[in-house]
């Protein structure tokens, strides 16, 4: 439990970091933080939406389960890729969409199975990216546990 609070505490602080960072204003995206550190220019949202799935250029409906990402195209069409996850595994699950670095650039947060699908919006520059569960099992998360699936945006 305790190491929940840790891991809750830390996404809460680079949500904030990142939204105070550095990156540059773009009219009309409200919703959306700008990444900063990299230089990469990818608008996100840590979680929820920066624009609304009808604006996307595609929608990727990821199911979740026991430990694996399905319904995940291989080549997405960017730059607006908008993620729709449903829990379908017996225990919580997280989207992280992670660049080729291994930096976190946005998360739809831990969520049981059974609750509504939760989305994710962000503004993708092309190249390769990967969806990985970081929720804790003991030293592990689920994504050491081949709960990861890797995409392009072109």
């Amino acid at each position: 439990m305790r190491a929940r609070a840790v891991a809750v505490t830390a996404a809460v602080l680079l949500a904030v970091l990142s939204a105070c960072g550095g990156g540059e204003d773009r009219p009309g995206t409200s919703g959306s933080a700008s990444g900063s550190g990299t230089g990469t220019g990818q608008s996100a949202s840590k979680t929820g939406d920066a624009f609304p799935e009808s604006e996307a250029n595609t929608v990727v409906r990821a199911t979740l389960r026991d430990f694996a990402f399905e319904s995940v195209p291989p080549t997405v069409k960017g730059p607006k890729v908008y993620f729709e996850a449903t829990n379908q595994g017996p225990t919580e699950h997280e989207l992280a969409v992670l660049d080729d670095s291994g930096k976190e650039l946005g998360e739809i947060e831990a969520f049981d199975k059974g609750k509504e699908s939760k989305p994710l919006a962000l503004e993708l520059k092309p190249g390769r990216y990967r969806l990985a569960c970081l929720v804790k099992l003991g030293d592990k998360t689920h994504a050491d546990l081949g709960m990861e699936a890797s995409f392009t945006v072109e």
